[in-house]
């Protein structure tokens, strides 16, 4: 995935969910993978399966967020990121992403 081979890293990611597919990191790696191919509705629906799986994961929060940002569904991504926050309130880098949200 980091050395940029995508289809690469999708087929792997499915090859480990369909082992194991409660595995919250792996669909949100997934969607990461089917975001940066442009395959947005994809990486919308492996966002929210590693939430499902794992409702506090930052990473699928932050991740889910930017798809949604990407969509033009800034609201969503507004509700995603509040949603996330009640559930940590710690986590840092999600009021940082929600407040680029809301400066635009």
């Amino acid at each position: 995935h980091d050395a940029g081979q995508l289809e690469e890293a999708e087929a792997s990611y499915r090859r480990v969910l369909a082992i194991e597919p409660g595995y919250a990191e792996v669909h949100s790696n997934l969607g990461h993978v089917l975001a940066s191919l442009g395959r947005l509705e994809e990486a919308e629906a492996s966002y929210r399966r590693a939430l499902e799986i794992k409702p506090a994961y930052v990473k699928a929060v932050r991740g889910l967020g930017d798809v949604l940002h990407m969509q033009g569904r800034l609201e969503d991504a507004v509700a995603n990121f509040r949603k996330a926050l009640a559930t940590d309130p710690s986590a840092a880098t999600v009021y940082n992403d929600l407040g680029i949200i809301l400066q635009r």
